[in-house]
């Protein structure tokens, strides 16, 4: 991991790690804004 999940000025969660295979990888992350709705059956 090249920068573990933290918060930063554009989103809750950010992080950098490099992957098993050597690739490179950026994840971003937040609280939906959107949540599905239960249909009632």
């Amino acid at each position: 991991m090249t920068m573990p999940l933290q918060k930063t000025f554009w989103v809750e969660a950010f992080g950098m790690l490099v992957e098993r295979f050597g690739t490179p990888r950026m994840v971003n992350g937040g609280p939906a804004s959107v949540r599905p709705q239960r249909r009632n059956k």
